[in-house]
This record gives structure tokens, sequence and C-alpha cells, in this order.
């Protein structure tokens, strides 16, 4: 069964990637602890600052952070000019793109937490609903 879909549906789909993409930015950069553990870098006990052996310290998770939401915003934004100019084959093409970034990702976490967990749930169906709507705006299903 083919995915007939309209291309301003394509559209509004990849702007809901971008829409997301910005999301998950400002939740890094807005918790930027919740964010660090996610992926398993944990602050140290007080004063956040460490041996260097057991953890990051809080500029480093702070700085973890501001890279993980600086990528995502610009994934975002750059998706949103493109959905914004039309474009949604150039939209595909940075939405599969990234999964190479949700690949890494989604390892970094399974990593950490040693197996399945709902964290991982959404990262894996997440990037695998972004990958159908990446290949969509491609015209892979028309």
């Amino acid at each position: 069964m083919a995915i007939s879909l309209s291309p301003s549906t394509w559209n509004s789909l990849g702007l809901g990637v971008a829409a997301t993409w910005a999301a998950l930015g400002l939740a890094g950069g807005l918790r930027p602890a919740a964010a660090a553990d996610l992926f398993g870098i944990t602050a140290l006990g007080s004063g956040g600052r460490g041996d260097g052996k057991s953890g990051a310290d809080r500029d480093s998770m702070i700085g973890f952070a501001g890279v993980l939401g600086s990528r995502d915003m610009t994934i975002a934004l750059t998706l949103l000019y493109l959905g914004r100019a039309g474009r949604n084959a150039d939209m595909g093409a940075v939405i599969l793109s990234t999964m190479t970034i949700t690949a890494v990702d989604i390892w970094l976490v399974w990593r950490k937490k040693k197996g399945f967990n709902s964290e991982l749930g959404v990262l894996t169906v997440g990037s695998l609903i972004w990958a159908v709507i990446g290949f969509g705006l491609r015209g892979h299903f028309d």
C-alpha cells in the first residue's frame, strides 16, 4: 500500500519535523542536566567540579547541552527555511541525512541505559517516522 499524500501535506509533515528538532533544541538548552543525563554525562557531587575520573563537571554538562541544542536548532531552522521555500526534496534530503545523527543518539542512549526503555522507544519510533517523512518529501511514495 503506497502512501499517497499531496506535496503540501508532505511539506507540513516536514515542518512538523522542524518543530520537533526545535523543541528538542530548546529542551536541551533549558534543561542541560537532563539532556546530559539522557546521553550518559552525569554531574559530580558538591559544586559540580570533579576529579576528572568519575563524571563531568557542570561546565561540561552545560557545554554539551549547548552543542546539542545548537545542533538541533540549526537543523530546525534549515528545515523551516526549506519548507517555507517549498523545497520538499531538499527538506527530505536534510531529514534523511539527520538519520545518522539520530542513529548515534539512539546508540548513546542505549549504551547509557543498558537496554530498552521508554526514552529509547520514543527516539527509535520518532526516527522511523522522520525517515518515512524524509522519503515522502523526496517523492519515494508517489
